[in-house]
């Protein structure tokens, strides 16, 4: 009999210490008369440690105004102190006790922990609330059983200006916001043929028609046979990026001065037709004459509009088959690829007529250029000879002019005989 006695206390000892629910009496002022045992295992305190004291000094300051005066017949929520310091949820349900004259004389309650599951909500919620506000677009698009979005969030119309439903009930909606260009790369991502450890940059039609690029995250979930089933992302708006890579590409290719393509990108188009492209070219080289003389007596101001003057007259025989490079201080490069000798010589003539009809105007600097050209039908492994031919008829000229003026000056400066 005591053994069963001692084994029925050690099963009640065990099953207070794993039972979740507390339950409590109150008198009329809310102190503790009475709460179980288990309350060490949820709250941190004992018995004696509670007995005799009000609820409300276990309850966090933001509920302690609670009164427990009424019924609680359908639960409350409760953030109560443990003995750490740390706040536990209680879900707490309580009934009173009333005389004749409707004068509360106890109250019974019980409660629950619930710190896990708002936790849980907790987070939850903090996901949402970050899936809300976040810029970033978040989608989840299942392709088995069938292809539909499951999930986008919130920011894609901010973004794009489109309506995330439309994309609902069509997924292929994409293909019609996706930039024409890029249509390609979206069917690619869908069958599997993309690295999708990279991010994949892809450009799409705001709306109101502007290009938006974005950067798209993409991790697939894949079926024991290899085959994807769905697709997780999330899409970043990088259009600030590329206009700050495409405006540094300018700047890295461009002579700033001129706005004319400059001696790094002239030295990767050689390098290209040197090696890679086997083309006939042609290649003009301009030095202008007069530019130490106006930068030395007129000022670097003056120097610098005459370079833009050069610049301007150059631009006017551009096309698809010429570009036009400033490689030096006042050294510029006519290159022109799928060319004749022919059409490089009357080319040679043309910028001389440009010139002279530039200078018939009643202008402060008048242009003076030395050229030199020259030309090959096949451009691999020649690119440099084809430099050095046409760089040096350009100084034979400037010297042939440079001789020219000596023996004016001279002829000018001789006295008459009489």
């Amino acid at each position: 009999m005591k053994y069963l006695q001692k084994k029925s206390v050690n099963s009640n000892a065990v099953l207070n210490s794993i039972k979740k629910e507390i339950t409590f009496e109150l008198d009329a002022s809310n102190t503790i008369i009475n709460i179980s045992p288990n309350t060490i295992n949820v709250l941190g305190f004992s018995n004696d440690e509670m007995i005799r004291r009000s609820i409300s000094e276990f309850i966090s300051t933001e509920k302690s105004s609670y009164r427990f005066e009424s019924k609680i017949p359908n639960s409350i929520e409760i953030p109560f102190i443990n003995k750490q310091g740390s706040i536990i949820y209680m879900e707490v349900q309580m009934k009173s006790i009333e005389d004749n004259k409707g004068k509360v004389l106890n109250k019974y309650g019980s409660m629950i922990d619930i710190s896990k599951y708002k936790n849980i909500e907790h987070c939850e919620q903090k996901l949402k609330t970050l899936l809300e506000n976040t810029r970033d677009i978040i989608y989840h698009l299942e392709i088995v059983p069938e292809p539909k979005f499951v999930y986008i969030s919130p920011s894609y119309e901010e973004v794009l200006g489109h309506e995330v439903q439309k994309n609902y009930e069509d997924y292929m909606y994409v293909f019609n916001t996706a930039h024409p260009d890029d249509v390609a790369l979206l069917t690619k991502k869908l069958n599997n043929e993309l690295d999708y450890s990279k991010p994949i940059e892809s450009r799409w039609i705001h709306k109101n028609g502007s290009c938006i690029w974005m950067e798209d995250y993409v991790t697939p979930t894949y079926d024991s046979n290899g085959n994807i089933i769905a697709f997780d992302g999330v899409c970043r708006d990088i259009s600030e990026r590329k206009a700050l890579e495409k405006k540094l590409y300018y700047l890295t290719f461009h002579d700033s001065l001129t706005d004319l393509r400059n001696r790094t990108f002239y030295d990767k188009q050689i390098e290209e037709l040197n090696i890679q492209h086997n083309l006939p070219v042609g290649i003009i080289i301009c030095d202008l004459d007069n530019l130490k003389i106006i930068n030395d007596t007129m000022g670097h101001d003056n120097g610098d509009s005459i370079l833009v003057s050069v610049s301007n007259l150059l631009l006017g025989i551009k096309n698809k088959d010429i570009s036009i490079y400033r490689i030096g201080g006042d050294e510029f490069v006519i290159l022109a690829k799928n060319s004749s000798e022919l059409e490089i010589e009357e080319l040679y003539q043309n910028i001389n007529l440009l010139i002279k009809n530039y200078n018939s105007n009643d202008i402060k600097f008048p242009i003076q250029l030395s050229m030199g050209y020259a030309f090959e039908q096949e451009s691999i492994g020649k690119m440099c000879a084809i430099f050095q031919k046409a760089d040096k008829i350009m100084y034979t000229n400037k010297m042939n002019k440079h001789k020219k003026l000596k023996w004016r000056f001279k002829l000018y400066n001789t006295p008459m005989c009489i």
